[in-house]
């Protein structure tokens, strides 16, 4: 059947009916929109789009005359999208279409449970990719059922009903990782051609009677349980298997002999076969029985990929080198396996991966197969990983007539600490080269790489490279990390190499190095980077060094480097984990007291041309870093800079920044006091987002007198800067000056007292006019908010003021409904509910979309005074003072709100655009009322209310049939 649909599919392919989809992706196709109209006029009556709306009442009539439905799955959906099915009574297809990119969906669990059992003639059902918990026990009763689909759902059993299900051909399960058991009469559906459990993890075991299903076609996953080994011999009866097939909990098989009845030699359809031993069982292993297994295990001839893992026999079978069509194998953690089969015999073997033979020393002739033929005849990729006793690799060395490796592309070699000899000679097509942990691998490095193209190489200390011998010409991205450092040289000297026959003598001196990415780190007894790492890359674009221990500098003093180093395509440096890290450039002793001419004098001769076209730049966890050039202020494509973790940087340049700096990023500086020290590092500034976390030392943004935020900024952030206390050096008229600065949060700065005035401009409009975001969290200190800075608050969309307990008052601009007309957002505290937003009510603010009421936290000593502060404000009801809320409101969340003991009957009561309620901490809370929930709620969260959830409890709880329309309810003490 699914042949002859395959020839249908075909045939409309190829008259264009369908066409393949641009993705290119093969299983994806596409419908021009000329035969995409055709079709819905032809199938008018009989088809239906959720999506589209009904014109006219005729079509409203014809649902009766439906046979199949479609829609496009939202994030949130409830009983009222589908009450239209009420008059499709023939439905025969129910089919959403996933679009969330990843994102589940939620449904009412009540859909599923008032929506079945009216589409009795269903054939096909789709649930997938809602996160549904249940499946109802009434699709027992879709006695028509022929596909039904529940993957990437969290269903954790099906219903036993489903057993009933005599005409279903399909059961799709992909991805229900909490699916822990099949229906116990699986076996009576024997029309079943397709049961895919891929990944559904939590699968711990197959129902009795499955080798009943004739039929099948698709089986996934087939577990051999502990209690019931010779289960296995059910498959032999599924003789029409194909495709991908797991067999799990293989040391469980109790008698070999069942291994041979499960007939697997025979069952030609299929492409992909996986053989699992459980790495984790407790069992004592007898490795000669699992041989012996294995070996009864035989796979039919025309067999594409073939995975064994966890395999414990001492060897692997003769008919592993068999295949004539493999082209994907995969040996994985076959701990006691001493030598490898003769593999290179297999003619279309692409794909080789070898993994955790944990006591193979050797891999020798016997690897390659019989002399005569050229051994891995088509092999591109091959990778051995986690092979802790292999010390020696026989790859025929320099027999030109066997040469085995001819078409690799990709060779990696992960965790082989013993392994001592090199790799193969004969690797002329390599695109990519990874060796890692590798500590004693000593041999030379292929001479001839003409493709190579990615080079890694980690953690290989004694790895070498023939600086003389090898040609390099196409390699693009360098990675080596705790390698030698004469290794290093050796292949950045002679990555430009091209052989005479391809670039004459003249021009390979002017062949520019095609390496555009470079990474180095744990080098040891690199101090500085010696002129061959970055001379002649022409095209380098990212440089990134890491945990070089002794490194102190980059480059020595900027004179002497700015005309013999070029790196014109330079726009990215990124130094992490540096210790001894002093500076970037070595610079004279005197640099601070050279006059001022001479000062213009080099600024005229401009940087180093290593760094000229810079554009970013990242320092992190370097302990030592005390300084940054002096000329930082010369990178003139400079456009963002992050330093973080660089407990020793104390001051930015006087020079300042350069004018195309757009975003600074600063954390975990400890010693630093302020990010601009004098006007000139303002002035010319161009800042359009400024980042500032956990400095400790920070007292102030701008510390000269007169200064002022840069007038470009737009975002400002400052985070846990404990010892700050005003953003601008405090003196009478320090006011700030950003016209374009949209947001600002300034979270947990707890000595803040001030925030400068903002005035208006010659043009009496609000220097802050375009701020749509302030958040102010946590800052205990913070007496006011100036008036100016909302003389006019039209543009504020977002508001959240919370843990600032001296701020007693906002700026009348913030409690005027004329001036806040735009805000969306709104969080605060409960004494800021009752000193500025009580007295003009919510229900005004006709944009608000978001509402956010807490309560104080009792800490520490200001546990006594917060519970005092809280009585007289919380109360034990909510709207507190008894208003309406906006009818605009999107989501409500109530948090910590400790004597909050129940919701006003009112609350809800002109609520009807409210999707998303939120109660958290709220201990005294004892009800609900759910009968005034609004229908548009799509989600409702309860944590930390014991009383209400034990009320709203799925199923059982007094609330739960007034909760079940709800697609989205999650409930916790």
């Amino acid at each position: 059947m699914e042949d002859v649909g395959g020839e249908y599919f075909q045939e409309l392919l190829s008259r264009s009916f369908f066409q393949p989809s641009s993705t290119g992706k093969s299983s994806k196709f596409v419908m021009h929109d000329l035969i995409n109209d055709l079709a819905q006029v032809v199938a008018r009556d009989t088809c239906l789009r959720l999506d589209d709306k009904f014109n006219d009442q005729e079509q409203y009539q014809n649902l009766k005359k439906v046979r199949h439905s479609s829609y496009m799955q939202k994030y949130y959906e409830g009983m009222k999208k589908f009450e239209i099915f009420d008059k499709a009574m023939h439905l025969r297809t129910f089919l959403p279409f996933y679009t969330r990119n990843g994102l589940n969906c939620y449904l009412a669990s009540n859909v599923p449970l008032n929506l079945l059992p009216k589409l009795r003639r269903l054939r096909v059902l789709n649930m997938s990719r809602y996160d549904i918990t249940e499946v109802p026990n009434s699709v027992g009763d879709l006695k028509h059922l022929r596909y039904l689909n529940l993957s990437h759902t969290s269903i954790e059993e099906l219903p036993e009903s489903l057993g009933s299900l005599y005409n279903l051909q399909t059961l799709m399960l992909r991805e229900c990782r909490k699916l822990k058991k099949l229906p116990t009469y699986l076996g009576n559906l024997i029309d079943l051609r397709h049961l895919d459990t891929t990944n559904a993890h939590s699968l711990r075991e197959m129902p009795l009677g499955i080798g009943k299903l004739a039929s099948l076609q698709t089986l996934s996953n087939f577990i051999v349980t502990k209690n019931n080994g010779q289960q296995l011999t059910e498959l032999g009866n599924l003789i029409y298997l194909r495709g991908k097939l797991c067999l799990s909990g293989l040391q469980n098989v109790v008698v070999p002999l069942d291994a041979r009845e499960a007939n697997l030699n025979d069952k030609k359809g299929l492409d992909v076969l996986l053989m699992e031993w459980s790495v984790n069982s407790d069992d004592l292993r007898d490795g000669r029985f699992e041989t012996e297994v294995l070996d009864m295990l035989q796979p039919p001839k025309d067999l594409k990929e073939l995975c064994i893992k966890g395999y414990l026999g001492t060897g692997l079978p003769n008919w592993i080198g068999e295949f004539s069509n493999m082209a994907d194998l995969s040996l994985d953690n076959c701990g006691n396996c001493a030598s490898l089969p003769p593999l290179g015999q297999l003619p279309s073997l692409k794909k080789l991966y070898i993994k955790g033979m944990s006591v193979l020393k050797q891999v020798g002739c016997e690897f390659y197969g019989q002399g005569g033929v050229q051994p891995f005849p088509l092999l591109e990729t091959l990778s051995f990983k986690n092979m802790p006793e292999w010390e020696d690799w026989y790859t025929f060395g320099d027999h030109k007539e066997v040469q085995p490796f001819t078409r690799v592309k990709s060779l990696s070699l992960k965790k082989c600490p013993k392994l001592l000899k090199m790799l193969p000679t004969d690797l002329p097509c390599l695109n990519n080269l990874e060796i890692r942990d590798c500590p004693k691998l000593c041999g030379m490095m292929p001479k001839d790489l003409p493709c190579l193209n990615n080079l890694n190489i980690s953690v290989c200390s004694q790895f070498l490279v023939e600086g003389s011998s090898i040609s390099l010409p196409s390699l693009t991205s360098i990675a080596m990390n705790d390698v030698p450092l004469t290794s290093l040289q050796a292949v950045l000297e002679m990555r430009s190499m091209v052989d005479d026959e391809l670039i004459s003598a003249n021009a390979k001196s002017k062949h520019p190095s095609s390496i555009t990415s470079l990474s180095i780190g744990m080098i040891k007894k690199l101090e500085l980077l010696p002129k061959w790492v970055t001379h002649g890359l022409m095209e380098l674009e990212a440089l990134e060094i890491t945990c070089c221990e002794e490194l102190k500098t980059l480059w020595k003093n900027e004179e002497r480097v700015q005309h013999s180093l070029s790196l014109p395509a330079f726009r990215r440096l990124e130094i992490e984990g540096c210790p001894q890290l002093v500076s970037l450039f070595e610079e004279d002793e005197d640099d601070d007291n050279k006059g001022q001419h001479e000062q213009q004098q080099q600024q005229q001769e401009g940087l180093p041309c290593i760094v000229r076209r810079l554009e970013r730049l990242t320092i992190y966890n370097c302990e030592k870093l005390e300084k940054l050039p002096r000329l930082l202020h010369s990178f003139t494509f400079l456009g963002e800079l992050c330093v973080y973790k660089c407990p020793s940087l104390s001051s930015f340049p006087e020079t300042g920044f350069p004018c195309t700096l757009k975003t600074l990023r600063i954390g975990d500086c400890e010693a630093l006091q302020s990010l601009f020290g004098c006007l000139t590092q303002i002035n010319d500034s161009n800042l359009q987002v400024l980042d500032v976390q956990d400095c400790p030392s920070l007292t102030c943004l701008i510390s000269c007198r007169g200064g002022r935020l840069p007038p470009t900024l737009k975002e400002l952030q400052i985070r846990r800067c404990k010892k700050l206390e005003a953003l601008l050096v405090v003196e009478e008229g320090m006011e700030i000056t950003c016209p374009p600065l949209e947001h600002i949060w300034i979270t947990d700065c707890d000595r803040l007292k001030y925030l400068p005035d903002a005035l208006r401009n010659n043009n009496n409009n609000n220097n802050l006019r375009n701020l749509s975001g302030l958040y102010l969290n946590g800052c205990k200190n913070l007496e006011y908010i100036p008036e100016g800075w909302f003389h006019s608050a039209t543009n504020l969309a977002y508001l959240d003021i919370r843990g600032c307990k001296k701020l007693k008052a906002l700026p009348h601009g913030l409690q005027s409904i004329t001036y806040l007309t735009s805000l969306q957002l709104l969080s605060m505290d409960i004494p800021h509910w009752n000193n500025n937003f009580k007295k003009i009510g919510l229900h005004s603010l006709s944009s608000l979309r978001t509402l956010l009421i807490e309560g104080p936290i009792s800490v520490a000593e200001d546990e006594e005074e917060e519970e005092e502060e809280e009585e007289g404000v919380a109360g034990s009801s909510f709207p507190i003072d008894g208003k309406l809320l906006p009818t605009s409101l999107i989501n409500l969340w109530i948090r910590d709100l400790r004597n909050l003991e129940k919701l006003s009957s009112k609350l809800f009561q002109n609520l009807a655009s409210l999707e998303s309620l939120e109660i958290w901490g709220c201990p005294r809370l004892k009800s609900l009322p759910v009968q005034r929930l609004p229908p548009s709620l799509v989600r409702l969260t309860i944590w930390g209310s014991r009383n209400l959830t034990r009320k709203c409890e799925k199923g059982k709880g007094k609330y739960w049939p007034h909760l079940a329309h709800i697609p989205e309810v999650d409930v916790h003490d």
